[in-house]
C-alpha cells in the first residue's frame, strides 16, 4: 500500500529504534476528506462493527432528525453493520423511539472474557470502526487489544479523532483560550496515535486527514489556507491498520 505508515516507521513504531528528536513526516495520503463521507464509501457492501456508535445524549435527538448520525448512515451502506457503546440511556431512546435493534452495551475497555464477546468472533468483520472514541476513553491499551481479538487477518481498523495540530488550536491558544469536547481526554498526533496501535497488536498502514466545517468565515479562509499549505493542520486523523503479525 502506498505511503505505508509501517514500511517508512515500523522500527521505530515497534520500539526497535529510539530517537529524541527524529522528524517524523507526513505521508498521508494527497487530499483531505470529508469524514463522513469517507467513512459511507469504505463500509459500502461490508460487514462492519462500529464501536462507540451512540454519541452524546446531549444531542442525539438532533442527529436523528437530521438523518447526521453515523451508525444510521453507515448501516444503509453496509451488508451487516453491528454498533457497540456504553451509554444506556441513548440506548433505551435507540430501541425504545426508534426502533434500531443493531446496537449492543459493551465496555471493551475493560477486560472482557471470552464468553462476552464470542457471538462477535463468530463475524469475519471486514471493519472495525472506531470514529471519535479513544479520546474519551483512558485504557486504550485493553480497549484495542480487545477490538485486536474480535478480528481476523483480513479486517480493517479504522480509527479517527481530533488532530493535536488543527489549525484552530493554535489560532485559539494566541487568543488565550482552548476550545474542546469536555468529555475529551486526549488530543493524537499521527505518530503518537500509531505508536499506540502497534503497542496494542496492530499495523498501522495508512493516513487521512480530514476537515470538519467551521462556521466562522475569517476562521475558515485561515484554516483552509493552512492546510493548503500543510495538511498536517487538518481538523482531524484517520489511520487505517490491519493486524500485526
Amino acid at each position: 500500500m502506498g505511503n505505508s505508515i509501517f514500511a517508512a516507521y515500523g522500527s521505530f513504531l515497534r520500539g526497535e529504534t529510539w530517537s529524541n528528536g527524529r522528524r517524523f513526516h507526513d505521508i498521508s495520503l494527497p487530499k483531505t476528506v470529508n469524514r463522513t463521507e469517507y467513512l459511507f464509501e469504505k463500509c459500502m457492501g461490508k460487514k462492519v462493527l462500529h464501536m462507540g456508535c451512540l454519541g452524546h445524549a446531549g444531542n442525539f435527538r438532533e442527529h436523528m432528525r437530521n438523518e447526521t448520525w453515523l451508525h444510521g448512515i453507515i448501516s444503509k451502506a453496509s451488508e451487516l453493520c453491528v454498533g457497540i457503546d456504553i451509554n444506556s440511556s441513548v440506548y433505551d431512546i435507540v430501541q425504545q423511539e426508534f426502533g434500531t435493534q443493531n446496537i449492543q452495551l459493551l465496555d471493551l475497555s475493560k477486560p472482557v472474557e471470552d464468553k462476552d464477546i464470542g457471538h462477535l468472533r463468530q463475524i469475519q468483520w471486514d471493519l472495525i470502526l472506531c470514529p471519535e472514541v479513544l479520546e474519551h476513553i483512558t485504557n486504550h491499551q485493553q480497549f484495542l487489544q480487545n477490538l485486536r481479538r474480535l478480528a481476523s487477518s483480513r479486517t480493517i481498523l479504522i480509527i479517527t479523532g481530533p488532530n493535536a495540530f488543527r489549525f484552530t488550536n493554535f489560532i485559539n491558544a494566541l487568543r488565550g483560550f482552548e476550545a474542546l469536547n469536555t468529555d475529551h481526554k486526549y488530543w493524537f498526533t499521527f505518530f503518537t496515535l500509531c505508536r499506540l496501535l502497534t503497542d496494542s497488536g496492530w499495523k498501522p498502514s495508512r493516513l487521512i486527514y480530514y476537515n470538519g466545517a467551521i462556521q466562522r468565515y475569517w476562521l475558515r479562509m485561515l484554516c483552509k489556507l493552512a492546510t493548503q499549505m500543510s495538511r498536517t493542520f487538518s481538523d482531524g486523523l484517520i489511520i487505517e491498520a490491519s493486524c500485526l503479525e
